[in-house]
């Protein structure tokens, strides 16, 4: 995850901790409820954004590591034949990672 995008995230979060913290006392006027509301829903909105953009991120790296991989794992093969568990451990690997980006990936769609 990108160092900044976890740094906003947590900031976020922690915005979001305090202004539910305030909501919870009494003696809030309607208006004050109103407002400590809506800036929850945007910082909610905000953190739900920021989450799918790290996913997202993360979900392309692992596909362009795997295609890596899987270039690898074909250099090994035709280079030696004696590696070839390697080959098959990587491309298993390799398959397994795939599975997660697709798994990932229709889980986002189906959140959006």
């Amino acid at each position: 995850m990108d160092t900044s995008k976890g740094q906003t995230l947590k900031e976020i979060q922690s915005s979001i901790e305090s202004v539910e913290e305030a909501r919870s006392k009494s003696g809030l006027t309607t208006e004050e409820k109103f407002t400590l509301e809506q800036v929850s829903l945007k910082l909610s909105n905000l953190e739900q954004m920021l989450i799918r953009k790290i996913e997202d991120d993360t979900i392309s790296k692992l596909a362009s590591d795997s295609k890596a991989l899987m270039a690898l794992s074909i250099q090994i093969e035709k280079s030696a034949n004696s590696l070839e568990s390697v080959c098959k451990s990587i491309a298993k690997a390799t398959s397994v990672i795939e599975t997660l980006i697709k798994a990932v990936s229709l889980g986002n769609k189906l959140i959006s």
